[in-house]
């Protein structure tokens, strides 16, 4: 399997194998920064969180790590918090869905 190949997962999204890299999000006026660990249409984990996140908050969770054209933000609910680390659950909809889906197509095209 690729770094980047979809499965599916046992919470039924489609999740893709990554590498971990760095990415941004939102919690109020404050902007933190994390490495993201895993990614699917549901959610994703992040580690190294330089704010502290607790469980119920609400983030927008920015996906750039290709640059400013290819970008997408969607907001996400903390469903597990840990120190420095922390689950988002997304709220999803199509248009993200299909938007997560181009960008990771584009991540393995440009990172072969």
């Amino acid at each position: 399997m690729s770094a980047t190949e979809p499965v599916l997962s046992k919470r039924s999204a489609l999740r893709f194998n990554i590498k971990p890299r760095p990415v941004k999000y939102r919690l109020g006026e404050a902007t933190g920064e994390a490495t993201i660990m895993n990614i699917s249409t549901g959610g994703c984990s992040m580690a190294d969180t330089t704010l502290g996140l607790s469980l119920g908050d609400r983030v927008v969770f920015c996906l750039d790590f290709l640059g400013d054209e290819n970008n997408a933000e969607i907001e996400a609910v903390v469903v597990r918090a840990q120190e420095n680390a922390c689950a988002l659950q997304f709220d999803i909809t199509e248009e993200f869905k299909l938007k997560l889906v181009k960008l990771i197509a584009l991540d393995r095209r440009e990172n072969r």
